[in-house]
């Protein structure tokens, strides 16, 4: 499906239609089980707020299908990335038990946001915790990103090299 006005009009006369029509989108996908699928051209368009750091973070762009489209990470490519960015192992973060474990919790959050995978899957990955603690540090996490704009940055950071940014 592509949308775009006819000779050069706008498609959304305010910003309210252009949010129902990503909510009809989302509820479609949700109802139908539908896959949408992203060409690199549009996926480039949709990213390049980042690019002219006009935003930090996709999401954060008014005028953006992006939330609605974006792609499905697998777990290895996340864990392989905050690997590189903190110089941990994957084992580490894979880890059950340890306390405070940063790069785990940090790894748990982009898996969550960012995999499309179950809590439950993300548990089992995680050295077999519950989908429930799963929900917990990503709250934690997200807590934190709220209160330390440094590990926002770096968490966004590692978003950005995941997608090739």
């Amino acid at each position: 499906m592509i949308n775009r006005g006819n000779a050069g009009e706008d498609i959304f006369h305010s910003i309210r239609d252009r949010e129902k029509f990503l909510e009809y989108i989302e509820k479609a996908v949700e109802r139908f089980s539908i896959i949408v699928h992203t060409k690199h051209l549009s996926r480039y368009i949709h990213l390049n707020p980042v690019r002219a750091k006009i935003v930090t973070n996709q999401s954060e762009f008014l005028w953006s299908i992006y939330p609605v489209i974006k792609p499905k990470v697998s777990l290895e490519t996340i864990l392989q990335a905050v690997s590189n960015e903190f110089g941990c192992s994957k084992e580490i973060m894979r880890e059950k038990g340890r306390k405070n474990n940063k790069f785990r919790g940090i790894a748990v959050y982009l898996a969550r946001d960012m995999s499309g995978a179950t809590c439950c899957k993300l548990g089992n990955c995680f050295g077999g915790v519950s989908g429930a603690a799963i929900t917990k540090r990503y709250n934690k996490v997200a807590e934190q990103l709220a209160g330390d704009k440094k590990l926002k940055r770096k968490v966004d950071m590692i978003k950005n090299r995941i997608f090739n940014i």
